[in-house]
């Protein structure tokens, strides 16, 4: 465009004339706006229905061209020579003088005639995309721009999203180039107080609590949330502001974002997607969501596809992940005061309260949603504050006079809640929370209480499990009634001792054919197969015992001397008062053994159940459908145990 209007230019007058005929037709430019509204009589007619638009395009041409004339051999993109009020042409001067963006902000603010706002939006991106020289820090530039950003989001006139995001982005690239801009553009009466306190100056004191008036984020953030049609205007925001916080990495500028009001808005938002999320969604619609990406572009046509719950659910782990982000990427200033907003005004103030809600459905959401949070969410200091907020900072061994932090006992005795649904989500829950790639997690919920090896009796002899070998064993199990109460011989006891202490293949056997003889012969209902798992076989439903199993197992796994030894090695001797994984599964066999003794067809039954859980048979309702199920499910946990025992003390490649 400029090209075209210099050829012509250059054609009519001499170069000599050129500066002058410039500032004269940019003049006139500028005067044919003004005088439209002087004269016009329709206040109905669209602008883009005027010649309003053309005028600006011209305004803008001449800007450009001078700046290519004037500017030949500077180096206009890095600012070189060009300060305040230096090498700026006629034209330039001229708009900067008369307050011209002032006024086109006025006039976008009246949105007179229809439509002028986005004019002004699309005027304001090109001058500041396709000048080169630094606008910003000039008074008449950032004044109306912060002015035009604050105007966003009303609700008068024209909806301009797609003209006001790339206004948006316009600045946003010029953060990127100069991060130290941003003192131009968060602005405030305060703000050299505020700049101050950046900087560590003396005589700023008080000013580091100074929040600059300004509304960039909010801007960014509100259309980060924008359903477009195709989602990339969404997406786009996103970007931009994820571009400005990975820029500001000096100290000065990462301050004074971190003294604004981006964290108030980010979990402002995240507080509002998690109410929109229905109360009454199932727990499993939350946690089985995929596919979500703050990166994806998802229109209108995608999300009106989707149920309300699956629409919002996705909304909600979208912003997740993209929070999640914003705090890895930016400055540790800006990501500290991030994540202490989010853990006050939603861990602390919105999910804790939740959590401890006597509401079913409160819990449910809540518990799951925190299941979806942590399958997302990757090692930050948002992950990191979400899990002290889940298990305290505690990092001593846990007593039984101890007073745990309310939240954490809260979560861990609805392990075995009187609703199943709960017992459920909060199993799920602290499998997550073992999943998670923190050290943290494992070692608060298990490790802590495990490190002294109390649970072993003082004549113990120090296993070697520490560097990796097998555990030893003892001639003794622990005394139990079940053991010499009239309990089915199982084959238990050891006989004559282990002659390799243990350490070698007789210990592994051992200990696997511990696990395999747990339930008796006649309660077993296969021979072979690892397709499920256990935990008390008697009143909780089957998927509450195949998820405890599923726990268990993966804490069984974890490499860990002391896990292994005090959930595999059915021979360790154990304190007076303690138990071990296997001392509570002789109980519930032992427990079992006596129920199904008191039905006359029980092995029939059993038989017909397993069937039925590996889809052989039609389901149909059966009596002692419960302990027919816990049976199937413990004994094969005890095999998958058996299978751990064999892994975790056989070295590999034997």
């Amino acid at each position: 465009m400029w090209g075209r209007l210099g050829a012509l230019l250059q054609q009519v007058v001499e170069p000599r004339e050129a500066a002058q005929d410039l500032l004269q037709s940019f003049v006139q430019h500028w005067k044919g706006v003004t005088q439209y509204y002087l004269e016009t009589t329709d206040e109905s007619c669209p602008a883009r229905n005027t010649e309003i638009p053309w005028r600006l395009r011209q305004l803008l041409d001449i800007l450009v061209y001078e700046e290519i004339e004037s500017g030949k051999g500077e180096n206009l993109e890095d600012g070189t020579g060009s300060g305040p009020g230096d090498h700026t042409g006629p034209c330039m001067e001229y708009l900067l003088q008369h307050k011209i963006l002032e006024t086109l902000c006025t006039l976008a603010k009246a949105e007179y005639p229809p439509g002028m706002r986005q004019q002004v939006l699309v005027f304001f991106s090109r001058l500041l995309t396709k000048v080169q020289r630094p606008l910003l820090h000039y008074i008449n530039v950032h004044r109306p721009v912060q002015k035009l950003i604050a105007l966003g989001g009303d609700t008068v006139g024209v909806t301009a999203h797609r003209e006001e995001l790339q206004f948006l982005i316009s600045i946003c690239s010029k953060l990127e180039k100069d991060p130290s801009l941003l003192c131009h553009v968060l602005e405030s009466e305060n703000v050299k107080a505020a700049m101050s306190a950046a900087h560590g100056e003396e005589g700023a004191a008080g000013s580091s609590t100074l929040k600059p008036k300004q509304s960039l984020f909010k801007a960014l953030l509100r259309l980060c949330l924008c359903q477009s049609q195709t989602g990339r205007l969404a997406v786009r925001a996103r970007e931009a502001l994820l571009g400005v916080l990975r820029a500001a990495q000096q100290e000065g500028p990462a301050r004074l974002i971190a003294q604004s009001d981006l964290s108030q808005q980010v979990v402002q938002r995240l507080c509002e997607l998690h109410h929109q999320i229905p109360l009454g969604t199932h727990p499993c619609d939350i946690t089985a969501t995929d596919g979500t990406d703050w990166r994806t572009e998802v229109g209108t046509e995608e999300y009106n596809a989707l149920s309300p719950e699956a629409s919002a659910i996705r909304r909600f782990l979208c912003w997740v992940e993209y929070c999640n982000c914003l705090l890895k990427e930016s400055h540790e200033v800006i990501s500290a005061t991030m994540a202490d907003s989010i853990t006050e005004h939603y861990l602390q103030a919105i999910l804790q309260e939740e959590l401890l809600h006597v509401s079913e459905l409160r819990i449910l959401r809540s518990t799951a949603l925190l299941s979806a949070m942590l399958q997302r969410l990757n090692p930050s200091p948002l992950t990191q504050r979400l899990v002290r907020f889940l298990l305290g900072e505690d990092r001593g061994p846990e007593k039984r006079s101890d007073n745990p932090p309310h939240l954490r006992a809260q979560l861990i005795q609805r392990c075995n809640h009187l609703s199943d649904e709960i017992s459920l989500t909060t199993l799920r829950l602290f499998e997550d929370i073992l999943q998670f790639p923190e050290e943290i997690c494992m070692y608060s919920l298990v490790l802590r209480n495990l490190e002294s090896r109390g649970y072993l009796s003082a004549g113990h002899e120090e296993s070697r499990a520490q560097d990796g070998e097998a555990f030893e064993s003892t001639d003794e199990l622990e005394e139990d009634p079940y053991f010499t109460d009239g309990f089915p011989d199982t084959g238990l006891r050891s006989h004559g001792g282990h002659q390799d202490g243990g350490t070698g293949s007789t210990g592994t056997e051992q200990s696997v054919r511990s696990f395999l003889s747990l339930v008796p012969e006649e309660m077993k209902s296969s021979d072979s197969g690892f397709d499920t798992y256990l935990q008390d076989a008697l009143v909780q439903p089957y998927e509450v015992n195949l998820q405890v199993t599923s726990l268990i197992t993966r804490i069984a796994l974890f490499p860990h001397p002391h896990i292994q030894e005090y959930l595999l090695n059915p021979y360790i001797t154990l304190t007076p008062g303690a138990r071990t994984l296997f001392s509570a599964l002789v109980r519930v066999v032992a427990d079992l053994a006596q129920r199904s003794q008191r039905l006359s067809n029980f092995r029939e039954m059993l038989l017909l159940v397993r069937r039925q859980l590996t889809g052989e048979t039609p389901a149909e309702p059966l009596g002692h459908e419960t302990l027919c199920k816990g049976v199937v499910v413990l004994e094969e946990f005890c095999k998958e145990l058996a299978a751990a025992a064999c892994v975790t003390h056989q070295p590999l490649g034997i």
